[in-house]
């Protein structure tokens, strides 16, 4: 909603393995909210990162899009965090505008993805997403939560580790997440 009045979007290369950093959805959701602090200057929401080493297809996932898209028509910034901002739609544009505007955004965006094989879902190693959120959980119970870690098979499957003894209170996860690495 956000990124919409603001005629701005905030992409990141492909590879960002969101359960590789084992976040469960109300700490992301706790995480997400110091994205909308007053230090962000378009207002959007903006997501994590890459957490991994970037892969080749990561390092020219920012000029392939800001080619692709200023090519297309679009005015597209490099943000100093690995990713691209891209403005859509003007800042005086109505509300009927912008929903216009968003759509011809999103095909072109679409076109571009696909133009370089970014519409395919990332590769990923399960074991070594599964390794970097045990190593997480090690560092949480190293803090004093007992944290339960899925076996390898049961994060195949979609099971995520238990924090429910983390407290969710900003200060102690952002506190945590420095420490642990989340």
């Amino acid at each position: 909603m956000v990124t919409q009045r603001a005629g701005r979007s905030i992409h990141y290369p492909p590879g960002a393995d969101v359960r590789a950093v084992g976040l469960v959805a109300g700490i992301s959701l706790c995480l997400s909210c110091a994205a909308c602090s007053p230090t962000n200057p378009t207002g959007a929401t903006t997501p994590p990162p890459p957490t991994s080493a970037p892969t080749a297809e990561a390092e020219l996932f920012v000029p392939n899009m800001k080619s692709c898209l200023e090519t297309a028509g679009y005015v597209v910034d490099v943000l100093d965090d690995g990713g691209i901002s891209v403005k859509w739609a003007p800042e005086n544009s109505t509300v009927q505008q912008r929903q216009e505007l968003k759509k011809a955004y999103d095909a072109a965006y679409a076109a571009c993805l696909k133009e370089f094989g970014y519409d395919k879902p990332p590769k990923s190693d399960p074991a070594n997403s599964w390794r970097q959120s045990l190593a997480i959980d090690d560092c949480l119970r190293a803090h004093g939560y007992p944290v339960k870690s899925p076996t390898l098979e049961e994060f195949t499957k979609g099971g995520e580790s238990d924090w429910s003894s983390v407290p969710k209170d900003m200060a102690t996860i952002q506190q945590l997440s420095k420490e642990c690495g989340f």
